[in-house]
C-alpha cells in the first residue's frame, strides 16, 4: 500500500485523536439519527426485524422477500441473527454503524489522510444516506471497505462475498473492470503472460460473479427494471459529468479514470442517475486514494459540499423522521 514518507509524531497523535475522538462522537450521532429516522425504508426494515424475531434459519431469503422484497442472502442473515439474539434493532444497527465509521477513519489513517479530509468523509451526505436509510447497501460498504484495508486473500474474498450482502455493489464491476490493474491483466494475457495472483483475483471475482447472477437472476432483473420504472423522466447527468471532469483533472491516470466512469453513464441512462452517482464517487475516491490524491483543492472542495449537502438530510429526520422527505438533492 502506498503512504505518504515522513509520518512525524505530530501526525501519529493526529491518527490517534482520529480513534478517540471521531470514531467514538460520529458513533453516537449515528444513534441518534437512527433513533430519530422512523419513516421512509426504516418502516419495512423494523417490520423485517420484527418478522425475523421467530424466524428459522431456512426462512430468511422467504422472509426477506416478502417484507423488503430483497434475497441478498448475507445482508438478511446479519439482520437475522440480530433480531434472533432479541437484540434492540437501534443497538444492534448502530454497532454495524460504528465497525463502518471505524473503518473510513482506519482506513484515512492507513493512507495518511489529514484529520481534516477524515472529518469531511464522516460528515459526507452518502455515509448519512448509509447509517440511517439505506441498511442493506451498508453491509456492503462495510465489506468492501474493510476489502480496502484488509487486502491480500482476505480482502479478496471480502470483496467477492460483498454482492451477496446488496447486488447494488456489482454496478462497481463496469468501472473496476477499466482498472489499470485488471488492464494490464488484460494486456499480459494477449501476450499469454499473467502472474498468479492476478490470475486467482480474476477466477474469483468471475466466479462471485456468475454465482451471484445464476443463482439470483430473476431478482437481478426484477431490481433493474424497478430502478428504471422508478427512474424520472430525463435522468440529469450533468452531476455525473461534473464528478468526471473533476476526476479526470485531479488523476494523473486520465485514461484510466475515463475509462472507469464511461460505463457509469450507461448505468445511469437505464438506473437513473441519482444511484449510480453514489457509486461513481465511491469509485472516484477509491481510485485517488491509491494515488495519494484525495486532498488535492478540487477534491476537497467536491467533499466540502457533500458535507453540506448533509445538512438539510439531516434536517429532515429530525422534523420529518426521513431525510429524504420533500427534499430534492442536486447530486
Amino acid at each position: 500500500m502506498q503512504t505518504r514518507r515522513g509520518w512525524q509524531p505530530q501526525q501519529k497523535l493526529q491518527k490517534t485523536l482520529v480513534y478517540i475522538l471521531f470514531v467514538p462522537c460520529f458513533s453516537f450521532l449515528s444513534v441518534l439519527l437512527l433513533n430519530l429516522t422512523t419513516r421512509g425504508d426504516q418502516i419495512s426494515y423494523s417490520r423485517l426485524y420484527g418478522a425475523y424475531k421467530n424466524a428459522p434459519i431456512h426462512k430468511i431469503l422467504e422472509v426477506g422477500r416478502q417484507v423488503v422484497g430483497s434475497s441478498e442472502p448475507l445482508s438478511l442473515f446479519l439482520i437475522w441473527i440480530g433480531a434472533v439474539l432479541s437484540i434492540d434493532k437501534h443497538i444492534y444497527i448502530s454497532i454495524w454503524n460504528f465497525v463502518l465509521i471505524s473503518g473510513i477513519c482506519h482506513l484515512g489513517n492507513l493512507h495518511k489522510l489529514r484529520p481534516i479530509t477524515i472529518f469531511l468523509l464522516l460528515t459526507n451526505f452518502y455515509l448519512f444516506v448509509l447509517i440511517t436509510t439505506t441498511e442493506r447497501l451498508k453491509f456492503a460498504y462495510i465489506i468492501g471497505i474493510w476489502a480496502i484495508i484488509y487486502r491480500g486473500k482476505l480482502g479478496l474474498t471480502l470483496a467477492a462475498i460483498s454482492p451477496l450482502a446488496h447486488f447494488q455493489s456489482l454496478l462497481f464491476l463496469p468501472g473496476l473492470v477499466a482498472s489499470q490493474r485488471l488492464l494490464q491483466t488484460f494486456r499480459a494475457l494477449s501476450r499469454g503472460i499473467i502472474k498468479s495472483k492476478d490470475f486467482i483475483a480474476g477466477c474469483t471475482i468471475t466466479s462471485a460473479a456468475a454465482f451471484t447472477f445464476y443463482y439470483f437472476s430473476d431478482t437481478l432483473l426484477h431490481k433493474a427494471t424497478s430502478y428504471y420504472n422508478q427512474m424520472p423522466p430525463n435522468s440529469d447527468l450533468v452531476n455525473l459529468a461534473i464528478l468526471t471532469s473533476i476526476a479526470t483533472i485531479v488523476t494523473r491516470r486520465k485514461i484510466n479514470m475515463l475509462m472507469m466512469l464511461l460505463p457509469m453513464f450507461v448505468l445511469a441512462v437505464f438506473l437513473g442517475a441519482n444511484r449510480i452517482n453514489m457509486i461513481a464517487f465511491s469509485l472516484v475516491f477509491y481510485a485517488l486514494l491509491q494515488e495519494q490524491k484525495c486532498e488535492h483543492p478540487l477534491i476537497l472542495f467536491l467533499l466540502t459540499y457533500f458535507s453540506v449537502k448533509s445538512i438539510p438530510f439531516i434536517l429532515n429526520i429530525i422534523l420529518f423522521g426521513d431525510g429524504f422527505y420533500n427534499h430534492s438533492y442536486l447530486f
